[in-house]
């Protein structure tokens, strides 16, 4: 059964503008990304960031370990995802530029210029809404550029 707060619909909205307007744009940029780099066939993720080494057991299910226990994805998780999904794309382009034990020198810079069309603003797709009186409203570019 749906909340009645409207939660669930305004969720499914945002998730709409991000597939009508956004996703598409963002998913071309790591194309190119991925054809003009070392073409990994998988993006690897070390064990430790999403697993501990030993399993712990839970009071409760709704009631999560201690976030110094969690392993370091678990912590990242917001209720909008935003640092987990930034953390993957920045795994995802390190790893489309040099090869595995190598340094990424050259990360992107925030927005994009004409010499640097590939940015972390062209690599995330965010919404924004107007809350209503009193609450600032912000554009998507803002919100990315964060």
């Amino acid at each position: 059964m749906r909340p009645k707060d409207g939660m669930v619909d305004a969720r499914l909205a945002h998730l709409q503008t991000l597939r009508t307007r956004m996703v598409g744009g963002v998913n071309q940029v790591m194309r190119r990304i991925w054809e003009q780099g070392q073409q990994p066939a998988s993006v690897r993720v070390r064990q430790a960031f999403y697993r501990l080494d030993e399993m712990r057991t839970l009071e409760d299910e709704r009631k999560p370990l201690p976030k110094e226990q969690q392993p370091f994805a678990a912590r990242m998780v917001t209720p909008k995802g935003l640092q987990l999904r930034l953390m993957l794309t920045m795994l995802y382009a390190a790893q489309c530029a040099v090869g595995p034990g190598k340094q990424w020198d050259a990360p992107y810079l925030v927005e994009s210029t004409a010499k640097h069309p590939v940015s972390w603003m062209s690599l995330s797709a965010s919404i924004s809404q107007h809350a209503g009186p009193g609450i600032q409203l912000a554009s998507e570019d803002v919100n990315r550029r964060r």
